[in-house]
């Protein structure tokens, strides 16, 4: 089982994972992933809400335009 700390701990709430996070964000490298979105061939279902608060909505509708075999929701 979690320590009790941990089984509360909610990271949109820890402003040291939310920097964390944007920098990953900044600095990750997604026209090379693209590349690996393309190559995927098996039906893929992507779920994006629009007020998610560390990945932009507009970057989900990217990764789905990157999909060959998508189901965009």
């Amino acid at each position: 089982a979690e320590p009790t700390g941990m089984a509360e701990y909610d990271p949109a709430t820890d402003p040291a994972f939310r920097r964390s996070t944007g920098r990953a964000l900044i600095e990750f490298d997604f026209q090379g992933i693209g590349r690996d979105f393309g190559q995927i061939q098996q039906p893929t279902l992507l779920i994006w809400g629009t007020g998610d608060p560390v990945i932009p909505f507009e970057i989900g509708e990217e990764v789905a335009g990157l999909l060959p075999c998508r189901q965009w929701a």
